[in-house]
C-alpha cells in the first residue's frame, strides 16, 4: 500500500494512506471532544480562532491536498449509519459522540491504565502525611508514551481498601499526640519546680509542630470534601482552592466562602460543605493556642493529703449562742491573783496589752499577730479586722470589726501540721512525686469550721455627774451599718441608774482628780436597741475637771469559714476567714479581706450571740496586781487594759469624740474577740495546766500512708465530739487540667480527633481514595489543560472582583481523549442561571463524562 504525505483536516493530522483516511479521521474523532461551539464545528482550533481575530486567514490547501481531502470526505460519508446520524456533525469533518461504554473507549482506557503510574500504598502514605518530596522528581521511570515533562497518566480516584487506609496516615501523628496529651494532663504529671527556659522553648517548638500536623490533617479532610463534590455534583468555583486558604480565620468572611451560600448548588451541599469548612477553619485557627496550653505545664495548688479530726465537746459547748457562766472556762481561772492558763478566757491579756499601748489601729485594714502558748498547746494566730478612718470621713470602712481563729481549732491544726510532715515519709507511687512537688513553698493546710466575729459601735461621749440617769447607745440592725459616711444611725437613751454594781459604790462616783482612770462595765441591753446587739459596754473617764461616759454596743456572731495553716508563714501562725476562699493562682495564698457586711460574707454569718451578765462576771475579774499606786480603785482586767492604753493620753481622752470612739471600739473588739476564741478550749486538753491535746483525740496518729490517701489517722472518740476535715495542698509545676482555658483547649483537640476518626471511617467504608489536586500547582495544571469556550472567565486573568464569578458551579470531568477537564456548569459569566442539562447531561452535551474510579487520565 502506498503511503501519502500527512495531511491536516480541520486541525486533525492523519498519517494513514488514502484508502484508510476515513479510519484515521474516525480514530482521531474519538480522541477529540466534539465541542458545541460553532467555530469548533467548523473544525477550527482556538489558536486558529485567535488568528482570525487578528485578521489572518488560514493557509490554502494545494491541489494535491484538496484531492486527498475530497477522497477522505467521501469515505467518511460511506461509514455506517450510526456515524452519519450522530448528534454533532461537523461541516468538514463529522465527529461522533463516544459513549463511555464504547468498546473502543474501553480499549483506550485499558491502554491508558497500562501506561499510567499506579499509586503504591507506601507512596500514598508518604503523600498523605505531606512527604510528597520523597515521591516526586525523577524517581519515576519514564515510559515511551510519556511526554517530555515526565508525567504519566494518573488514576484520579482509586478503589482500594489498602490505599484508602494509607490516606488516613495524615491523622495518625496528630491523633496519637492528642491522645498522649490528654492522658498526660488527665493523670496530672507532677514536675515540681518550674521548668527551665530551654525546656519551655522546646515544648513551645513541639506545640508548633503539633499544630502543623493538625492543620495538615484538617487539610486532608477539606481536600477530600472539595474533591468529592468536584467529581460528582459540582462545587462553587471559589472553593476549588479552599484546601490552601481555609486555615486562615479571614476565610470565613471571604467572597470565596460566602459564594457557596448564594450559588446554585443544592441546599444539602451548602449546609454540609459550609458547616465542615467553618468547623475546620475554626479548629485550624485555634489549635495553636489550644495545643500550647496543654503542652506547657502550669503552676498551681494541688490537693496533697487529707483526713478527719475531732474536737471534744458539743455544738453548744464549742460555739454557744447564749453565753452563760458554764462557758466561762475552768474554775481554776477565777483564783486570785488570776492565773495565766491558756484555757482561761482572759488569758490573752498579756498578749493584747502591748498592742494597746499604741494609738489604736494605724490603718483601716489591720492585722495583729498573737504569739502562741507553751509547747504545741496554742500555736501563734492572727487577728484581722477593720476600723473607720476619721480623716477619710468614714468612707473606706464603716465600722470596727474583727475575726480570728478559735484556740480549740488551731490547737488541733498545729498537731495535724506536724502529722502531715511525718506522713510523707510513707509516700508511695504518685505520692512520691507529690512529696517533691514544691515550686513556691511548703504548702498549706485548710479546715472548715466556725470562727468568732465581733463588731463594735460606740455612741457619742457625754459629760456626766452623780445625777446622770441615762446614756446614749447606738441602735444597730443585723444587716445594716450604723454609720454611713459622716452620718450616723439612730440612738436610744438607756436608763443606767440600776447599773451601780461596782464594789466601791456607784460606778459614776467621782474619782480622785489626781488619778485619771477609766472604768468600764459590761451590761446586757434591752431588745429595743436592735436585732443585732449581743451586749453593751459603759466606759467612763475623767480629766482634771470633767467626767465623761460613752455607751457602746457589740454584735458578736459565729461565722462559718476556713482555717488556714500556711507551712511557710511566720512562725506557722494560723489564720481564719468567713466563707469559702477561692484557690489562689499564685504561690502566695492569702485570704481576701472585706468589710463586715460584704455580700461575700453575709451568707456565712450565724445569728447574733446573747451574752449574759453571769458570763461576763465569770471572766472579767478584778486584778489587784494591776491597781495604780495610791488608788483605792480595784480595777478589772479589761479596765487595766484601758488604763494602760493610749486612751490614758490627754490627747486621746474621751471628750475627743472621734479619737475616743475609734480607739475604744478597737480595744473592746480585741478584748472580747480573744475571749470568744478561747471558748471550748478547756475541753481539748486533759487539764488546764497540761500541754497538748487529749490523747483520746489524737490516737494512734500517723503510722502509714492513710493521711496521704484521705484515710483517717485518729480513732473516733467515744465521748461527745464534733468531726472536721483537714486538707493539705502543695504548689508547683504540673501538666494538669485546671481552669476553663484548659478545658476549652481539651474540647478543641477532641473535636479534631472526632473529625479525623469520622473521615477515616468514611473513606474506609467507601474504599476509595484520591491524591488528585492536592496542591495549588495541580489545580493550576487542571485549569490550564481545560478547554473552555473563553467566556467563563472572561477578563479574569488579572484578578477576580465579582462574587458572581466565584459562586459559579464547576465540576471535574473526562474528555474523550482521556484528559481531565474543569467544566463550568453555569451558563454565562453571571453565574446565576444553571445549565438545564446539569450534571451528567451537561457533561454529555459538551462531549465529556464523569470520572470513574480506576480511570487514568492525563
Amino acid at each position: 500500500m502506498t503511503h501519502e504525505p500527512a495531511i491536516e483536516l480541520g486541525g486533525i493530522r492523519s498519517t494513514e494512506s488514502r484508502s484508510s483516511a476515513g479510519e484515521a479521521l474516525r480514530d482521531d474523532a474519538q480522541a477529540t471532544p466534539p465541542y458545541v461551539n460553532d467555530e469548533l464545528h467548523a473544525g477550527r482550533t482556538r489558536r486558529q480562532r485567535n488568528s482570525d481575530d487578528e485578521g489572518h486567514q488560514p493557509a490554502a490547501l494545494n491541489e494535491s491536498d484538496s484531492l486527498l481531502l475530497k477522497s477522505a470526505q467521501s469515505e467518511i460519508h460511506a461509514l455506517p449509519e450510526q456515524f452519519s446520524s450522530s448528534k454533532h456533525a461537523a461541516t468538514s469533518t463529522s465527529v461522533r459522540q463516544i459513549s463511555p461504554h464504547n468498546d473502543d473507549e474501553k480499549s483506550g482506557l485499558r491502554r491508558r491504565n497500562h501506561n499510567a503510574t499506579h499509586t503504591s500504598p507506601t507512596r500514598s502514605l508518604l503523600r498523605s502525611v505531606g512527604l510528597k518530596i520523597v515521591t516526586s522528581g525523577n524517581r519515576i521511570r519514564r515510559r515511551p508514551q510519556q511526554r517530555a515533562t515526565g508525567e504519566p497518566p494518573k488514576v484520579v480516584e482509586s478503589r482500594s481498601l489498602i490505599l484508602a487506609l494509607t490516606r488516613t496516615g495524615a491523622h495518625i501523628l496528630p491523633v496519637s499526640a492528642t491522645v498522649f496529651l490528654i492522658c498526660f494532663n488527665a493523670i496530672g504529671f507532677l514536675n515540681g519546680p518550674d521548668i527551665s527556659t530551654a525546656a519551655n522553648f522546646t515544648l513551645q517548638l513541639a506545640a508548633k509542630f503539633y499544630e502543623l500536623a493538625v492543620v495538615g490533617s484538617l487539610t486532608v479532610i477539606v481536600l477530600e470534601i472539595i474533591r468529592y463534590y468536584l467529581l460528582r455534583e459540582g462545587i462553587t468555583f471559589g472553593l476549588v482552592g479552599a484546601g490552601a486558604t481555609f486555615s486562615s480565620l479571614n476565610f470565613l468572611w471571604s467572597p470565596e466562602f460566602w459564594g457557596l451560600f448564594t450559588s446554585s448548588v443544592p441546599r444539602r451541599v451548602k449546609i454540609f460543605v459550609g458547616s465542615a469548612l467553618i468547623l475546620c477553619c475554626l479548629l485550624a485557627s485555634t489549635i495553636g493556642p489550644a495545643s500550647t496550653l496543654l503542652f506547657l505545664p502550669i503552676q498551681l495548688w494541688l490537693p496533697a493529703a487529707s483526713t478527719e479530726f475531732y474536737l471534744g465537746g458539743t455544738e453548744d459547748q464549742l460555739y454557744p449562742l447564749r453565753l452563760t457562766a458554764e462557758h466561762g472556762g475552768p474554775d481554776i481561772c477565777r483564783q486570785s491573783p488570776l492565773p495565766s492558763y491558756e484555757q482561761c478566757l482572759y488569758a490573752g491579756f498579756t498578749k493584747i496589752l502591748p498592742l494597746m499601748t499604741t494609738v489604736g489601729p494605724v490603718r483601716p485594714g489591720w492585722g495583729v499577730f498573737l504569739s502562741g502558748g507553751s509547747g504545741t498547746q496554742v500555736p501563734p494566730r492572727i487577728m484581722t479586722g477593720m476600723s473607720p478612718d476619721q480623716y477619710k470621713n468614714y468612707s473606706v470602712v464603716a465600722e470596727t470589726w474583727a475575726m480570728m481563729p478559735t484556740v480549740a481549732m488551731i490547737a488541733h491544726l498545729q498537731v495535724l501540721g506536724i502529722a502531715n510532715g511525718a506522713a510523707w515519709g510513707y509516700a508511695k507511687g504518685r505520692n512520691r512525686r507529690l512529696r517533691d512537688f514544691v515550686g513556691g513553698g511548703g504548702g498549706y493546710g485548710i479546715a472548715e469550721g466556725k470562727l468568732p466575729t465581733v463588731r463594735t459601735v460606740c455612741g457619742n461621749s457625754r459629760r456626766i455627774d452623780n445625777n446622770t440617769a441615762t446614756l446614749e447607745f447606738p441602735v444597730i440592725e443585723r444587716d445594716k451599718y450604723w454609720r454611713d459616711g459622716l452620718k450616723t444611725g439612730p440612738i436610744q437613751e438607756v436608763q443606767i441608774g440600776d447599773l451601780a454594781s461596782a464594789d466601791d459604790g456607784d460606778m459614776f462616783k467621782r474619782l480622785n482628780i489626781s488619778h485619771r482612770q477609766a472604768r468600764a462595765k459590761w451590761v446586757t441591753l434591752p431588745p429595743s436597741l436592735g436585732s443585732s446587739v449581743s451586749a453593751g459596754v459603759i466606759v467612763t473617764g475623767q480629766n482634771d475637771t470633767t467626767l465623761v461616759a460613752q455607751g457602746c454596743v457589740v454584735d458578736a456572731r459565729w461565722a462559718q469559714g476556713e482555717y488556714l495553716n500556711h507551712f511557710d508563714s511566720f512562725l506557722h501562725s494560723l489564720d481564719a476567714n468567713p466563707g469559702k476562699q477561692p484557690m489562689s493562682e499564685t504561690s502566695e495564698f492569702k485570704f481576701d479581706r472585706a468589710q463586715y457586711l460584704d455580700e461575700r460574707y453575709k451568707p456565712y454569718f450565724g445569728p447574733t450571740m446573747n451574752m449574759t451578765s453571769e458570763w461576763f462576771d465569770s471572766w472579767i475579774l478584778p486584778m489587784p496586781e494591776q491597781a495604780q499606786i495610791g488608788s483605792s480603785y480595784n480595777q478589772t482586767n479589761f479596765e487595766a487594759l484601758l488604763n494602760t492604753s493610749a486612751m490614758n493620753d490627754p490627747f486621746y481622752r474621751l471628750d475627743q469624740i472621734d479619737n475616743s470612739r475609734i480607739n475604744l471600739e478597737y480595744y473592746i473588739t480585741m478584748f472580747l474577740l480573744d475571749a470568744l476564741s478561747r471558748v471550748g478550749f478547756s475541753l481539748q486538753t486533759p487539764t488546764p495546766t497540761a500541754n497538748g491535746i487529749k490523747p483520746e483525740l489524737r490516737t494512734p496518729g500517723v503510722t502509714d500512708d492513710k493521711f496521704l490517701n484521705g484515710g483517717p489517722i485518729y480513732d473516733r472518740p467515744n465521748f461527745p465530739h464534733m468531726t472536721y476535715h483537714y486538707r493539705t495542698f502543695k504548689y508547683g509545676t504540673a501538666w494538669y487540667f485546671n481552669g476553663y482555658s484548659q478545658w476549652i483547649a481539651l474540647s478543641v483537640l477532641l473535636l479534631h480527633t472526632v473529625l479525623a476518626l469520622a473521615h477515616s471511617i468514611l473513606i474506609l467504608w467507601r474504599r476509595t481514595s484520591s491524591e488528585a489536586w492536592d496542591s495549588v500547582a495541580e489545580l493550576m495544571a487542571l485549569a490550564y489543560n481545560s478547554n473552555g469556550d473563553g467566556e467563563e472567565l472572561e477578563n479574569c486573568a488579572a484578578g477576580i472582583i465579582s462574587a458572581d464569578t466565584l459562586k459559579r458551579t464547576v465540576m471535574a470531568a473526562k474528555s474523550t481523549d482521556g484528559k481531565a477537564q474543569l467544566v463550568f456548569l453555569d451558563e454565562g459569566s453571571g453565574g446565576g442561571e444553571v445549565d438545564s442539562g446539569r450534571g451528567k447531561d451537561a457533561l454529555w452535551r459538551r462531549g465529556l463524562s464523569h470520572i470513574f474510579p480506576g480511570e487514568a487520565l492525563g
